[in-house]
């Protein structure tokens, strides 16, 4: 059974944090400064930059550390991850090994951030939301339509968020049917990673969510593949595809929606482009592991609820 998470209200404290990537600290500063115009209390360490590292904010260890706080504060709503990038995977090991919880809140994020949207939906039975990362505030990156949407979201004046006019990519697609279940997901490399892991993605009795930017079309076929050959795709309810941005030969041409779509036509699961968010600009909230419809055929939609509660 997933555990819900209590809508915010103006005053309640959100935990920044950097598991990944190194943040710009201006962006992080406006951010703040943003979340503070709104009404709510951000809360960031001030260690959360390091310059030690080239490849993550900081050290596993004090990434890990400051993790486990922002997820277990007893004191704060929820935790915004500030921009993706790489390393969070590295912190999955460690993470399995220490106490979850007893109070469940949303982590906001996502591309790398896809590994801890699997850990804690899988491992703690937590919602969380894909969605833009706090660097998108601070550096004015967010239409009013997506921040309405996405602080709407958290405090609940949105409990259902809707995606409608998707893309049936397969014949299974186009046949008339109600699937309910759970969406999960996240960026395709990402959940890769997580094959043959003890937090395998698992897709069983889920809408999966795809997302995908600057890879090659080879690549994701490849990824694809594996993701086939894996049985990693065993039980999954359907597919829909956010944004697959980027990926350009060398000679201009783009493969990325052959691949995506000879991966369509091979399954026999509905598979749906059309979900308007991923790396580009408009990134919509998507809530993982809560209650989900997706009805098929002709004016598909997906309605997915946040999981929230007062």
């Amino acid at each position: 059974m997933t555990s819900n998470w209590k809508f915010l209200k103006k005053g309640d404290i959100i935990d920044i944090i950097a598991p990944a990537s190194t943040p710009r600290r201006q962006v992080l500063m406006d951010g703040v400064k943003k979340l503070k115009a709104l009404g709510f209390k951000p809360r960031f360490h001030k260690g959360i930059i390091s310059k030690d590292n080239p490849f993550h904010s900081n050290s596993d260890a004090y990434r890990l550390k400051h993790l486990y706080k922002a997820l277990s504060a007893k004191d704060s709503k929820a935790v915004w991850c500030v921009r993706g990038g790489y390393g969070c995977n590295r912190l999955l090991p460690h993470l399995q090994k220490l106490k979850k919880p007893k109070q469940s809140k949303i982590l906001i994020g996502y591309s790398d951030i896809s590994s801890l949207h699997v850990f804690l939906g899988q491992k703690w039975k937590w919602p969380t939301f894909h969605g833009p990362q706090f660097d998108r505030i601070g550096g004015g990156r967010m239409t009013a339509a997506q921040e309405k949407e996405t602080f709407g979201t958290i405090q609940g004046l949105v409990q259902k968020v809707v995606f409608k006019n998707l893309k049936p990519l397969n014949t299974s697609a186009r046949k008339r049917k109600v699937i309910r279940g759970s969406v999960t997901g996240g960026n395709i490399m990402v959940l890769q990673s997580t094959l043959g892991t003890e937090w395998q993605l698992d897709t069983r009795n889920k809408i999966l969510f795809l997302e995908e930017i600057d890879e090659r079309g080879y690549r994701i076929d490849r990824m694809f593949e594996h993701f086939k050959q894996s049985g990693a795709l065993k039980g999954c309810k359907a597919i829909v595809f956010g944004d697959i941005l980027g990926g350009d030969e060398d000679s201009g041409k783009n493969f990325c929606f052959y691949a995506v779509d000879r991966f369509a036509k091979s399954l026999n699961i509905p598979v749906f482009a059309g979900i308007k968010t991923g790396h580009g600009l408009n990134q919509r909230v998507v809530p993982f592991h809560t209650k989900s419809v997706l009805t098929t055929g002709a004016n598909a939609q997906l309605v997915v609820e946040t999981g929230g509660r007062e």
